[in-house]
């Protein structure tokens, strides 16, 4: 997978995806690397919640981050069933799902010590919902909970819907 820094917006990243969807659709977006705000550390946008086929993108988009991955942390209720290790570009990943880990969010571990907290867009968003809720998660002054992001895209796409309704009068 290619993948290429978005000139306009530094936490997004584009990669040419083989799965359905435009080449341009953002999936992933990260705050920047200084300390910021909020309890996530950007957020990941997955095509399914199958995560054995998820694994390969999200770790070829977080290696921009972190060199190797050596842990993912999801919550059971919100994939399908999944091994314990994958193997993911000639290594081994472990997968680690727990019933109680935070809705919404999953943990990206390296090998050196390194950890990102991500947030979950659901795979059944709409892209502009998508977009928005990912735009303000990489924001390094969005202070939002998980579930707080996830309220704000959809704020946003009634505010887009209701303004534009309010110029066609």
């Amino acid at each position: 997978m290619t993948l290429q820094q978005d000139r306009n917006f530094p936490g997004r990243l584009h990669g040419a995806h083989t799965r359905g969807g435009p080449a341009q659709s953002p999936r992933l977006r990260l705050k920047p690397e200084a300390p910021g705000a909020g309890t996530v550390d950007g957020a990941w946008w997955p095509r399914s919640r199958d995560l054995t086929v998820e694994i390969a993108d999200l770790v070829a988009l977080v290696a921009v981050r972190m060199d190797v991955v050596d842990r993912v942390v999801y919550d059971l209720k919100a994939w399908l069933p999944a091994p314990r290790r994958i193997m993911v570009a000639g290594r081994s990943v472990h997968l680690d799902g727990y019933e109680y880990q935070p809705l919404n969010t999953l943990y990206v571990s390296g090998l050196k010590r390194t950890r990102l907290t991500l947030l979950v867009v659901p795979p059944e968003a709409d892209a502009r919902y998508a977009d928005s809720t990912m735009h303000t998660a990489a924001n390094p002054n969005s202070a939002l909970t998980a579930d707080e992001l996830l309220m704000s895209g959809i704020r946003d796409g009634f505010d887009r819907t209701a303004s534009a309704k309010g110029r066609e009068r």
